[in-house]
């Protein structure tokens, strides 16, 4: 009975395994087959890059065998050599920077020429316009292209002596008083700011400057005139504008001053004699008219 179940398991089992192992067997057999077929493809290309690159080097072989050939054949050319440069020196080369910087700020100067021709030529077209306020700003444009220039300098304080901005104008003027101490007609401006800003004392130190460099203009002395009232010397004003009248004898505007200044001292007599003046030279003037009365 045991013999008879044994034999039977042994089967069964030889059974299963055959079941179970021939399909396995067949797999394993299938995967070789296909890795077989990879890797004798994978040979084929190996073998076709390996004896393509072979033949490439033969060709470049027989290529340089034969340029060899050809210059073994021709004649050897003389090579020129090139002249000997001279060597260039410290001072040498110091020389030659010092001219390529020359050239260089050469350049830049007429492209800023240019460029504050045309900053003039815009500015004065503003002034004739009367845009004061763009016309101030190319100033500051003009000036700070070329902040030594004498002539922006005394533009842009003229501009703002114009326009009552007096001690932007006065800081311009002291600036353009170091480079021309001798300017006339600065030191007026700049003895009229004074008397504007209530320094009339100052003011007198300018302007007699000023006229001791012009002593016959009429402008410088009537500023001191101006000054002399301001500081209560009515003496002085009256011989001031007494010189006037002497250099502009046919002016009715500094007679009557004059007449006005006598009266104002209580000296009507006086003043007369300088009204009956006026009187004779502009007899249709409407002041002197009301003043003959």
């Amino acid at each position: 009975m045991f013999n008879v179940q044994s034999t039977e398991i042994i089967i069964w089992l030889a059974l299963t395994a055959f079941v179970i192992g021939y399909p396995l067997i067949k797999l394993s057999l299938l995967i070789a087959r296909l890795c077989s077929k990879i890797w004798t493809k994978i040979y084929q290309m190996i073998f076709k890059k390996v004896t393509k690159i072979k033949k490439q080097r033969e060709v470049l072989k027989q290529l340089r065998e034969k340029v060899q050939q050809k210059t073994q054949s021709s004649p050897k050319k003389e090579e020129k050599t090139p002249p000997p440069q001279p060597k260039q020196t410290k001072q040498s080369k110091k020389i030659k920077n010092n001219i390529i910087s020359k050239a260089i700020s050469r350049k830049k100067e007429e492209k800023l020429k240019e460029k504050i021709k045309e900053i003039k030529i815009q500015a004065l077209a503003l002034k004739e316009r009367q845009k004061r306020d763009q016309y101030e700003k190319k100033l500051i444009e003009w000036l700070s292209l070329d902040p030594q220039n004498i002539e922006f300098t005394e533009m842009l304080g003229d501009f703002y002596f114009t326009n009552k901005q007096y001690k932007k104008a006065f800081s311009l003027f002291k600036k353009i008083i170091k480079h021309k101490n001798n300017d006339h007609k600065i030191i007026w401006k700049m003895a009229k700011i004074y008397l504007e800003v209530w320094e009339p004392q100052n003011a007198k130190l300018l302007i007699n400057k000023a006229i001791e460099k012009s002593p016959e203009n009429v402008k410088y002395l009537t500023t001191l005139a101006d000054i002399h009232y301001s500081l209560g010397d009515y003496n002085s004003c009256i011989t001031t504008l007494k010189k006037i009248t002497q250099l502009r004898p046919n002016n009715v505007k500094y007679l009557i001053a004059l007449a006005d200044l006598f009266e104002e001292i209580w000296e009507p007599q006086r003043a007369q004699v300088f009204v009956q003046k006026a009187y004779l030279i502009d007899p249709d003037n409407p002041i002197v008219k009301e003043r003959m009365k």
